[in-house]
């Protein structure tokens, strides 16, 4: 197996129309952060990532991907700026990596009740 070079994906994302929104939406989610980031905390912090890259959305045309791509720029630039040794960085990175977009639209689904709605659509569906 080819060794992987463990260094952090680049911050340099594109967030399209929120690029100019990033250091701000950084600097007021850095302030809201009680404790440093570690693996227990990924979860909490995308959300708060969400609901900061939602309030920035409503002013903006430019939603979906791209307030996830800034969802996803911030959580890096969290893990970067972190006191966490470079390993749990590259971890945490990793996760986020992996399983960050498919978290974030759940997280939003399950926001904006549509968790629910999928569910029930299902189990209706099953009994026509």
């Amino acid at each position: 197996m080819p060794s992987r070079k463990k260094t952090l994906r680049s911050v340099t994302s594109p967030h399209s129309a929120f690029a100019a929104d990033f250091d701000a939406a950084y600097d007021t989610l850095r302030a809201q952060i009680d404790a440093d980031l570690t693996a227990a905390s990924l979860v909490p912090l995308l959300m708060d990532c969400i609901r900061l890259a939602e309030s920035i959305a409503k002013r903006s045309k430019d939603k979906g991907d791209a307030k996830k791509q800034l969802v996803l720029a911030l959580m890096t630039r969290l893990i970067r700026d972190s006191s966490l040794p470079q390993s749990q960085k590259v971890f945490l990175q990793e996760t986020l990596e992996r399983i960050g977009p498919s978290i974030i639209d759940g997280l939003l689904d399950a926001d904006h009740g549509k968790l629910l709605q999928s569910w029930w659509r299902k189990l209706t569906a099953c009994c026509k």
